[in-house]
């Protein structure tokens, strides 16, 4: 058998402890982040970090103000035997 050097005995004996040792955590890959969109700062550093771009924040508008008339209209629904049954 081939004798070894002082450095390769030390490697090995390092390898040899790292084998025997137990295996760490696992690494998670999910991060939650809350975001006060009311605060400047907090979402300006979300889109520093790239959590939020510009185009996602949007213009504020939820669509609830103005447009009064698109619940006036009835949704068509046929039934089984009306139109668009085949």
């Amino acid at each position: 058998m081939a004798k070894l050097t002082d450095e390769e005995a030390s490697l090995l004996k390092k390898l040899m402890a790292k084998r025997e040792a137990p295996e760490g955590a696992p690494v998670g890959r999910a991060i939650n982040v809350s975001i006060d969109l009311g605060d400047e700062k907090q979402v300006a550093r979300a889109i520093k970090l790239g959590l939020l771009d510009d185009d996602s924040l949007g213009d504020g508008d939820t669509g609830d103000e103005g447009d009064d008339d698109q619940g006036d209209d009835t949704p068509v629904r046929h039934g089984y035997f009306g139109k668009g049954a085949a």
